[in-house]
């Protein structure tokens, strides 16, 4: 696996030195693809010292203006979060989503992105459903906030060591939180997204939707989606039928 080809997102992070430590944190461990969404502040003298010299990472940093471009070419997201939230998305410790990176990066094609929220509070539930799974680090209970830099740093070692093959304890297990590892066919972001842009507008002019705030229906047909791992083949098919039906409609 190149560790260089993980994908590393920062939302709206708000002190431009918290972009360096990420980038050096990134550079210790041979990851070498950041990317900043709405960054409140851009890179400056104190990403540069902060980042110690790990200039390869931020010279060529791409900031976008919106997640879903920002992880629109990635088949497989991961969301960092300080704690367990109800969206019923499935939950990974640190070396699980390192795994599971490993294995879904040695099929051809695919791009793997781990997401990092706004320091002071991390990634909205909105950004978390753009996810296949969320990480939650084992921090100590009566204080869950961690720094943007520390975390960088943690998921970045743990992607090192499961790409070297190493374990920590020799009869350590597999975890059983990992996720089934995609099909070589597996949509990218922006085909999932636009698949369920076009399935929430075809629901709405079924009438199948008729509440004013329909976000818990909605995020459970994402599971659904997510449960199932549809592949780009099937979810175009899926998508000609919903045209079809609203071609019939009008």
């Amino acid at each position: 696996m190149k560790l260089e080809e993980i994908v590393f997102v920062l939302v709206e992070t708000t002190h431009d030195g918290n972009i360096g430590a990420a980038a050096r944190a990134m550079a210790n461990m041979g990851l070498g693809t950041l990317r900043l969404v709405n960054p409140k502040k851009s890179i400056g003298g104190d990403a540069i010292a902060r980042s110690a010299g790990a200039f390869e990472l931020l010279e060529p940093v791409a900031v976008f203006t919106s997640l879903d471009d920002a992880i629109a070419d990635c088949t497989l997201v991961l969301g960092t979060s300080a704690r367990r939230r109800d969206t019923g998305i499935k939950v990974l410790s640190p070396w699980a989503a390192a795994s599971q990176v490993t294995r879904q990066n040695q099929t051809a094609g695919h791009k793997s992105a781990i997401l990092f929220g706004r320091e002071s509070r991390g990634l909205t539930n909105s950004e978390l459903d753009r996810c296949d799974a969320t990480i939650t680090f084992p921090v100590y209970e009566s204080f869950t906030s961690m720094n943007l830099g520390s975390a960088v740093a943690l998921m970045s070692y743990e992607l090192r060591f499961a790409a070297l093959g190493e374990r920590r304890i020799s009869d350590e297990p597999e975890p059983d939180e990992l996720l089934e590892k995609m099909d070589e066919d597996a949509p990218t972001s922006a085909e999932r997204e636009s698949f369920f842009n076009h399935l929430q507008r075809f629901l709405f002019a079924l009438d199948f939707i008729k509440i004013r705030k329909p976000e818990k229906l909605l995020r459970k047909i994402r599971l659904l989606y997510m449960e199932n791992k549809l592949t780009s083949e099937q979810v175009n098919i899926i998508r000609g039928i919903m045209s079809a039906i609203e071609d019939k409609i009008k």
